[in-house]
């Protein structure tokens, strides 16, 4: 048991170098603002914001329930990323190829969305124009690995903040 732990413990610390050395050879010292959302059209949507100050912001709101149930069931959370997750995002934010994609994908010959799951990305790095992504769930064999991985990392991250519980003071 002792061993596990010690063997989990250098595994993280070797991962947290790694992220280190990485982002002193690109733009992780870059600040940058983020959005990832995901969206039902008429049913549901949650969004992650982050902005150059690290601060976060995750939002659910769950249009379809709220029309039946007659009031707003939106959750919204917010803190602050940690130097890990500040340098995880932007290494794959780097390695995405984000800012040479093309603005949508996924919405060619069709006219409605129906109930598709759409993502939306921007990103803005210090100094520079904002990037739109827009992908309707249909087009997912047309992107790298790598902006898959930040897609994940995402929705995983999202996923995890709307459902901590409140930290009681």
């Amino acid at each position: 048991m002792i061993k596990s732990i010690k063997r989990n413990r250098g595994i993280t610390a070797m991962i947290f170098l790694l992220l280190l050395a990485a982002c002193s050879k690109n733009s992780c010292e870059q600040q940058f603002s983020y959005t990832f959302s995901m969206e039902s059209i008429n049913n549901f949507r949650v969004e992650l914001l982050i902005h150059p100050d690290s601060s976060w912001q995750a939002v659910r709101h769950n249009f379809y329930f709220d029309r039946f149930g007659g009031a707003s069931s939106d959750l919204q959370k917010e803190g602050r990323l940690t130097a890990e997750e500040y340098a995880s995002f932007s290494m794959l934010l780097d390695r995405s190829g984000m800012k040479g994609m093309k603005e949508s994908y996924g919405f060619d010959g069709e006219e409605s969305t129906g109930n598709a799951i759409v993502y939306m990305l921007s990103l803005t790095r210090e100094g520079s124009d904002t990037h739109y992504v827009t992908i309707r769930e249909n087009a997912g064999d047309r992107f790298s690995n790598a902006f898959k991985e930040l897609i994940l990392f995402s929705g995983m991250f999202l996923n995890d903040k709307l459902a901590e519980e409140p930290v009681v003071p």
